[in-house]
Order: C-alpha cells, then structure tokens, then sequence
C-alpha cells in the first residue's frame, strides 16, 4: 500500500501491471473497509495512465468512476530508433536512480 501513497525509500516496477495488480488490491481493501461509500480513483500525471487503464482494461473494476489530472494518455508513435535504444538502455541499467530534481 506505501507503494501507491508515494511513501517507500524507491520501487522497482517490472511491468506496468504491477501498478495495476497494486491498484487493485488497494481498491479492494477500501471497499471493504468503508462499505457503501462511492469510489472514484483520481490520478495525476502518470497516475492519470494508470487510472485511465485500469478502468479501460479491467474486468473486475470495484470502482464507480475516475477522475483525472493532466493525464499521459497520449504519448504518440515513438520511432523504432528510440524504442530500441531505450529498451538496450533499461535492461543494462534496470534501477539506475534519476538524478533529475525540480530545483533550477
């Protein structure tokens, strides 16, 4: 559950349908705990993707409806070059850190 509330010192995700799997046992969790209240996911950014899918391609979805922010639902066609490159990339270095802040 620190996974999806942003808390954990780093996570490493193999595949997409980890956050899904994640979202899903979360939401159940919430359902059985606060019975009878509506449920909306709302997601920003990349949770916004994630939201978007999981209401899109889950059959069990336990959820009444999605609420979005800023949503990265549309990403374009990426040229071969770059998938190629970037997938090289990933698997050579899986948990490299991103030294990137938001400071300038």
């Amino acid at each position: 559950m620190e996974k999806l509330l942003g808390i954990t010192t780093g996570v490493f995700i193999h595949e997409f349908e980890d956050f899904l799997n994640d979202l899903y046992y979360y939401i159940k969790y919430i359902k059985e705990n606060y019975r009878g209240d509506k449920t909306f996911l709302f997601g920003h950014n990349m949770g916004g993707l994630i939201t978007v899918y999981y209401a899109g391609y889950t059959k069990n979805l336990l959820i009444d409806g999605i609420i979005t922010s800023g949503a990265a639902v549309y990403l374009g066609r990426v040229p071969l070059a770059q998938k190629i490159l970037l997938t090289t990339f990933s698997r050579i270095y899986p948990r490299k850190k991103n030294q990137t802040t938001h400071q300038s």
